[in-house]
């Protein structure tokens, strides 16, 4: 329910403009989600099988779906470059997504003119991109406005992004 205005309620319909209940996603009625995130106008799931769906405003890339601006329907993540990583957290940021996956690893897309993806530049990512720079496995991330937080699993907390 709420603001459909860039498809953010992931129900295929581009001309509803507001939805004043509750709404099923009938898209993922057999995907087992196990996990939700909502940004500024975008929408993240991940599934019992790791896998994740984008949906909303995809401007800056923070589905992670490729060039398309907007999607109005749940769409698959495409992490087929890192051997189809097994998802087991997602955040939704301002204008952009982290996820981290079953072995540690942390993904990032979307906007990054704060350096919020930890990239070390302003580049914005269309598709979701391994972050290296931080030497130990993620527990967690957390995405803000326009910054991010991770919890590593020796529990340090790295930030990157706006301050």
């Amino acid at each position: 329910m709420g603001s459909n205005a860039l498809g953010q309620l992931g129900i295929n319909e581009p001309y509803l403009d507001q939805k004043y209940s509750p709404v099923l996603v009938d898209a993922l009625l057999n995907q087992k989600p196990t996990q939700v995130a909502a940004g500024d106008f975008h929408t993240l799931v991940q599934t019992q099988l790791g896998d994740v769906f984008a949906w909303g405003n995809n401007e800056c890339g923070q589905c992670g779906t490729g060039p398309l601006p907007v999607l109005y329907e749940p769409s698959t993540v495409n992490f087929d470059q890192y051997y189809r990583p097994n998802i087991k957290q997602v955040s939704a940021g301002g204008n952009h997504s982290s996820f981290v996956d079953d072995i540690g690893r942390l993904f990032m897309v979307g906007k990054s003119d704060h350096g919020q993806l930890g990239l070390g530049s302003t580049s914005n990512e269309i598709m979701p991109v391994y972050i290296t720079r931080i030497p130990d496995k993620i527990a967690e991330a957390a995405c803000g406005a326009e910054h991010t937080l991770v919890l590593t699993q020796k529990g340090e907390v790295y930030a990157m992004g706006a301050n």
